[in-house]
């Protein structure tokens, strides 16, 4: 009973793994947001340079490796649980303050690059080792690879639904706003389950 109950522990602290991690994939849909960035004014864009518009994407990746290096050292001491979080409410505030200061190169570089990136890095770098930690060493590989591939997954829908909103809506930044609730609807109720197993 107990390795039942375990097992079934194990499956909802990597199905949290995943679904935070399709939350958090909003990297993938700047591609689409730069395209938009750098078109003319007359056409809905912001006629920023090419320039302009991939600095806050080189941002966001850097400290995507500063959140991961500081989001591990963090879950060390206290658990992965409050990291995710933290990591979670980082990426939707980052979002939402993007989506506030508009049609500016140096605040979306600051609030997308700097803040959003951040998280991502704290949330994507303290999901895995819990569940890895709930597993059997012969299912690692299997277990880093669906975790990991949510993360990839959220390329799926992220960048259609960027895409498809400013057609849709009358701002530029409603994609923004709108993912940004995407990733607070499902970080409150996905972050409190990833947890480390109760030996560890």
């Amino acid at each position: 009973m107990q390795d039942h109950e375990k097992q079934k522990k194990a499956k909802v602290v990597l199905l949290a793994g995943v679904l935070f991690n399709l939350a958090i994939g909003v990297l993938y849909a700047w591609s689409v947001l730069k395209a938009k960035l750098t078109a003319p004014i007359a056409e809905g864009g912001w006629a920023w340079t090419s320039q302009q518009a991939g600095f806050p994407y080189t941002i966001a990746i850097v400290c995507f490796a500063l959140g991961l290096l500081i989001g591990g050292k963090i879950q060390d001491k206290i658990g992965p649980r409050w990291v995710v979080t933290a990591g979670g409410i980082f990426v939707g505030l980052g979002l939402i303050i993007s989506g506030i200061i508009g049609n500016n190169p140096m605040g979306v570089a600051v609030s997308f690059g700097a803040i959003t990136g951040m998280g991502i890095g704290m949330g994507y770098g303290c999901v895995s080792p819990p569940a890895l930690k709930w597993f059997h060493p012969s299912k690692k590989g299997l277990v880093s690879g669906l975790i990991v591939g949510g993360f990839g997954l959220a390329a799926v829908y992220f960048a259609p639904l960027t895409n498809a909103l400013p057609k849709a809506g009358s701002s530029f930044s409603e994609p923004i706003v709108s993912a940004s609730g995407i990733v607070a609807a499902r970080r409150r109720s996905v972050s409190t389950l990833v947890r480390n197993t109760a030996k560890s």
